[in-house]
């Protein structure tokens, strides 16, 4: 007989042999007056076979019987332990590794642990970053110092152009950047869309870390692949200080990027009219024109902005100028509906 068997025919035994004897009990047959007595007095029960109605001998069999059947404990370990290693180099839906992850956190036991498991240093996600990006955007000095003793590539950009350096001047992490600079880090990327780290620090209004890098000679003109300089990312976000530092390093407040922009027109698009008062004071051209023709008055008008039209017009800026669609100022203030715009014009002064 099959030794598996041979419990479950036990049990089905065992179990028969306490129902007899419980219905005999109850029935006070002679046959089985000799049996122990069982608990006659319980509550209904919704099953006719209730463990509530098996005497104590028949309820120890069951359980050495159905001990005996469990299969062995090193057996069911042996089962649990049966799973392969998961890939150390996994990615989500967004290509993030569990390296990248424990970096961008900065749990260093973590990449410690990742690394001896074989996770690969160089791999990037979908935007090109890797784990010394993810640490460095977030400003995790010791990860990072573990990622570039094990290898870590510095000068690897991603796909906007942003290495490692950069993310940690974009974001204002002063400690990372004196470290990685240390390290030989470029404060400029290589390639067709490599960034500017002074550029980036303009951009987020990062006062300390323009200072650094101003102090280890950085071009305050310097430009990144646009021909974006950091005056004209400060001024299109309105960083005045920002601004005032640049220029009284000698930025040219009348550089042009590639498509013919200076920052008194980003200024002037955005809405920034201190900025913009700012620039004219020292000498910025606000008659300038892009390569699509338009005026910082055109982008004034276009966005809406009172106070730097008002400002403009103050500054002896023309209002009948075209762009090279022949639109006027009063044309872009009606094509966006910016009445109050337009009644400035059409009033014919302030």
């Amino acid at each position: 007989m099959n030794t598996l068997n041979r419990p479950c025919i036990l049990l089905c035994v065992v179990l028969l042999t306490g129902w007899i004897v419980h219905a005999g009990a109850m029935t006070g047959s002679p046959a089985l007056a000799s049996a122990p007595a069982v608990e006659r007095a319980h509550p209904a029960d919704s099953s006719e076979f209730s463990y509530h109605h098996q005497s104590p001998m028949t309820l120890a069999c069951a359980r050495f019987v159905l001990a005996q059947a469990a299969p062995p404990k090193e057996s069911r370990n042996s089962a649990e332990r049966s799973w392969k290693p998961l890939d150390v180099n996994a990615v989500d839906n967004g290509g993030l590794t569990a390296l990248m992850w424990a970096s961008m956190h900065g749990h260093l036991q973590a990449v410690k642990l990742l690394l001896d498991a074989g996770a690969d240093i160089g791999l990037t996600d979908r935007q090109g970053r890797t784990a010394l990006m993810a640490a460095a955007m977030c400003g995790h000095l010791e990860s990072i110092k573990l990622l570039l003793d094990k290898g870590a590539d510095l000068a690897v950009a991603d796909r906007a152009g942003k290495t490692a350096l950069l993310w940690a001047a974009s974001n204002g992490h002063v400690e990372v950047l004196k470290f990685l600079l240390a390290k030989g880090a470029r404060l400029e990327a290589e390639g067709p869309t490599g960034g500017n780290a002074l550029v980036e620090a303009a951009m987020n209004g990062r006062m300390e870390i323009i200072d650094l890098l101003l102090s280890k000679g950085i071009n305050v003109n310097s430009a990144n692949p646009q021909g974006r300089s950091a005056l004209m990312e400060a001024a299109a976000r309105g960083h005045l200080e920002v601004v005032k530092l640049l220029v009284s390093k000698g930025a040219d407040v009348n550089a042009r990027d590639r498509n013919g922009r200076s920052a008194a027109m980003e200024a002037s698009r955005n809405g920034h009219a201190e900025v913009l008062r700012f620039l004219a004071g020292k000498g910025a051209d606000l008659n300038a024109i892009d390569k699509q023709g338009r005026t910082c008055l055109m982008d004034s008008s276009a966005t809406g902005n009172v106070e730097v039209v008002q400002a403009l017009l103050a500054a002896g800026v023309s209002p009948t100028a075209r762009d090279n669609a022949g639109k006027t100022p009063l044309m872009e203030a009606s094509a966006n509906g910016h009445v109050p715009v337009m009644r400035i014009f059409l009033k014919g002064g302030l």
